[in-house]
């Protein structure tokens, strides 16, 4: 208690944080929908992989007079790469459910040999693709789906800057090839795609 006939003083600041509170939650809002933006696009991406592996095998079959054996290939070709969208429209819903991502050991080089073949029905008949897995290479522990989609925007990345290089230099012919080998001191299965295409600017590397 204060001495008899003395006064306390007390000094307060206030601060008012709704304008700043609202900022940060717009600030939130707007980072979230970015985020939303970037997965569509790559959604659409992906996508439009796959319809180009199921519409470029059926173009070809409405075009062409085909043996037995060739029209079952190109329609393989069509069902791979729709059994790929519906792997990817189950990992899409899973995305929902943290922690239900399926891994499982993949046959990489059976999953590149999808996604060359998926290329290749949409692509210049002059690029060559070539596919090598080393002998001896594992099964790697990894999302099918995932990986499939992976190796087809490097594949039609690939395809699109020899197209470019083609049409700037005239040469007449391109190359992509795939390598698959295990890496096992790291013990990993690295997937390496390798193209004659334009290449990336220096600036952006």
């Amino acid at each position: 208690m204060p001495p008899s006939g003395t006064s306390r003083r007390f000094l307060g600041i206030l601060f008012d944080l709704t304008g700043r509170r609202v900022m940060e939650e717009e600030l939130r809002v707007l980072h979230k929908n970015q985020a939303i933006g970037t997965l569509i696009a790559g959604l659409a991406h992906n996508f439009n992989n796959l319809l180009v592996g199921i519409v470029g095998p059926l173009d070809i079959l409405g075009q062409r007079r085909l043996n037995a054996a060739e029209t079952e290939r190109w329609l393989e070709i069509a069902r791979n790469a729709a059994d790929q969208a519906a792997l990817l429209v189950r990992e899409l819903r899973a995305l929902s459910s943290p922690g239900t991502a399926h891994l499982e050991p993949v046959d990489l080089g059976a999953v590149a040999a999808q996604a060359v073949d998926l290329v290749t029905s949409a692509s210049d008949r002059r690029i060559e693709f070539r596919l090598e897995v080393e002998p001896g290479t594992p099964h790697g522990l990894a999302s099918r789906s995932g990986c499939q989609q992976v190796l087809l925007n490097l594949l039609v990345n690939a395809r699109d800057a020899v197209v470019e290089r083609m049409a700037k230099d005239r040469r007449p012919a391109g190359a992509i090839e795939v390598v698959i080998s295990p890496d096992a001191a790291r013990r990993l299965v690295t997937v390496e795609v390798r193209d004659d295409g334009i290449g990336i600017p220096r600036e952006l590397r």
